[in-house]
């Protein structure tokens, strides 16, 4: 029986669009030859302005609203290794103190190199996963709104798993680096982690059909970047943090999934958006080869 369980994570900005460690699929496909391709849609604003730390009134209405609407897919060579690739279309509307800007099309895509150690036991698995990724810079980069970074970025997940028949626990703990820019400025690195929790509250054998409930806490740190002068940039940098409830239907090799994400905590330097609640949905299906 083979069951997708698509743990896809989310919930990182950085210089204004979308990030995401690898993998795609934690858990499926688990067979040598196998491969599987989801589609997942994004929704994020930033409104909420906020100074030294504190909100403040958004007088000028500023605003960087993201809908992304992602492919991702992932082949095992092995169960132990794995490639997987993301690739996002992204629909960006900013309002700055000058004027409302938007843009729409492909972004930067990542491509992820999955390694994993099993442990098998009765009534039990486990996995350790290193996973270093990169991102293949074909997105716009240029103007007022970009939708990608013009550079090829890189970044390492470290992540852990448990599944039982009733329980489920992932750790993933990642990071980004950022190189310069073409214009000469330098974002600031990201380093995170995410963590989940699930149950498994229902399973049909008939059909193969059920559920899983899950709770995620998704941590991010922002160091601070650099102006096109080389003077650090004031307004960047910082931690976030939110809670992310989870609910995942499947039948056979089929799976839909919806989170909602809500904010609870965020220290960022100088005057910048802070992020509002967001949500993502989507639907993967896997095959054997």
């Amino acid at each position: 029986m083979k069951i997708i369980l698509l743990l896809i994570f989310w919930f990182s900005c950085i210089s204004g669009f979308l990030v995401a460690h690898q993998p795609v699929m934690d858990m499926a496909p688990r067979w040598e030859g196998g491969y599987g391709v989801q589609t997942r849609l994004e929704y994020q604003d930033k409104s909420r302005l906020v100074e030294n730390g504190s909100e403040i009134v958004n007088l000028s209405g500023l605003k960087d609203e993201s809908t992304t609407l992602w492919l991702e897919g992932v082949y095992s060579f092995t169960k132990e290794h794995r490639i997987s690739f993301k690739l996002p279309w992204i629909q960006r509307n900013i309002t700055t103190a000058t004027g409302s800007f938007s843009k729409n099309g492909v972004g930067d895509m990542i491509i992820g190199f999955i390694n994993k150690a099993y442990i098998n036991k009765k009534g039990w698995t486990a996995n350790v996963s290193l996973t270093p990724s990169f991102k293949i810079p074909i997105g716009h980069s240029d103007g007022a709104v970009v939708l990608g970074s013009g550079v090829v970025d890189y970044g390492l997940s470290v992540s852990g798993s448990y599944e039982s028949f009733n329980f489920y626990s992932l750790f993933d703990a990642f990071g980004w680096v950022y190189p310069e820019r073409g214009d000469g400025t330098l974002p600031g690195n990201m380093a995170g982690f995410d963590w989940d929790l699930g149950i498994h509250p229902y399973h049909n054998n008939l059909d193969n059909t059920g559920i899983f409930l899950m709770m995620g806490v998704n941590g991010r740190h922002y160091s601070q970047g650099r102006l096109v002068n080389g003077t650090v940039n004031l307004n960047s940098g910082g931690q976030t943090l939110e809670i992310v409830p989870t609910f995942v239907w499947y039948k056979n090799n089929i799976m839909t999934r919806f989170q909602y994400h809500m904010p609870v905590y965020w220290n960022l330097h100088g005057t910048q958006l802070a992020p509002n609640t967001g949500f993502q949905m989507g639907i993967g299906i896997a095959f054997e080869s």
